[in-house]
């Protein structure tokens, strides 16, 4: 009754959240979670402790078997579904080994997300008690958005077959100045920051003119996703990187609607623009 992630050549945002889908199903099915430390992607500056880092910022070791069971075989799956997890509730003396757990997490995502959403915020923040969040101001609403586009770093294959090549600019440059303008009108104490890459300005130049933007280029990864995560208000793209950032924040979210569901809590875009 043993549970791992099986890991992909991906980025830190659509790794992580399919070990934090995998945390849910196993607490929500009384199935025993196996940690290892995953390979994670987009490490432009060949930092050699690239991946130890990560592990240590999500602490997700601390809420999981650390000793791999002898004599117990792996078996490995691409997808799972409920019957699957009910299959492997019920096998005695297998680790089953998962890459994609999101036919069951995006059916019921308030299920398998919020039954872990403590844990990982609580581990987290044992993790990250000394990082600050020098971006933002301690006496504003701090209003953050990620706006994810297509970058030089990003790989050739992702490009090319890129899922969602045009429904990622699906929200044009004026609805976000729109969206902009009526949370500006809302909380007329807020401050407003951009987290984006540099091809920002290919696509959203108009909205980078308005006044009193913060923009915030090829940050430090860890430092924007910290800052995600604890934004008052935090307006999510279509990327598992801010959609994992919104599991972690418990503020309000606004959701972009894109391929994975949104927490019920969380409220969409539409309606703060026409």
């Amino acid at each position: 009754m043993y549970l791992m992630y099986n890991m992909t050549c991906e980025g830190v945002g659509a790794q992580y959240q399919r070990i934090i889908g995998l945390l849910g199903i196993a607490k929500k099915h009384n199935l025993k979670f196996l940690h290892k430390m995953i390979t994670v992607g987009h490490n432009y500056n060949n930092d050699p402790s690239w991946n130890k880092t990560w592990d240590t910022f999500f602490n997700i070791k601390s809420l999981t078997e650390q000793d791999f069971p002898s004599n117990h075989e792996m078996i490995h799956c691409n997808q799972v579904n409920i019957h699957d997890i009910n299959y492997i509730a019920n096998t005695k003396n297998k680790i089953f080994s998962i890459s994609l757990p999101f036919q069951v997490v995006d059916s019921a995502p308030n299920t398998y997300y919020k039954i872990i959403q403590d844990d990982i915020i609580r581990v987290y923040e044992e993790s990250n008690k000394n990082r600050p969040l020098q971006l933002f101001k301690k006496n504003k609403i701090n209003i953050a958005l990620h706006i994810r586009v297509i970058n030089h770093c990003d790989d050739e294959a992702e490009i090319k077959h890129f899922e969602n090549l045009n429904g990622r600019f699906e929200i044009h440059d004026h609805e976000y100045i729109s969206l902009i303008n009526k949370l500006r009108k809302l909380f007329p104490y807020s401050d407003v920051h951009i987290f984006s890459q540099p091809n920002i300005f290919k696509k959203y130049k108009s909205v980078l003119e308005l006044d009193n933007i913060y923009l915030h280029l090829d940050t430090d990864a860890m430092d924007t996703f910290h800052h995600l995560c604890r934004a008052d208000i935090l307006v999510i793209a279509k990327s598992s990187f801010s959609y994992l950032a919104g599991i972690y924040n418990k503020n309000k979210v606004i959701y972009i609607p894109f391929h994975h569901p949104p927490l019920e809590e969380w409220e969409s875009i539409r309606n703060y623009i026409n």
